[in-house]
């Protein structure tokens, strides 16, 4: 990419607690209760939102769009480099 774009995967507005609410919802509707809840737990105790694993390469225009909820990402396995999405 000739003009990337570091994106966050989980949100900085999520780094509290009480702001992943909204984010379990909405991973419970598309990945179920079951891994849901497994991200989230994961989440909570990692301080994932200021780990560089929070972050991802994107284009400006895929950056907005990411951020505006038009897509969303699903971690297919973990690797010894990163997460395959």
């Amino acid at each position: 990419m000739p003009d990337p774009a570091a994106a966050h995967i989980f949100p900085f507005a999520t780094s509290k607690k009480t702001n992943f609410a909204s984010l379990s919802e909405i991973l419970t509707v598309f990945w179920g209760f079951v891994k849901s809840l497994a991200w989230r737990r994961m989440f909570e105790n990692a301080g994932i939102t200021l780990s560089a694993k929070n972050g991802i390469s994107m284009g400006h225009q895929i950056h907005f769009w990411f951020d505006n909820a038009r897509f969303t990402l699903k971690p297919l396995k973990e690797t010894a480099e990163g997460v395959v999405v």
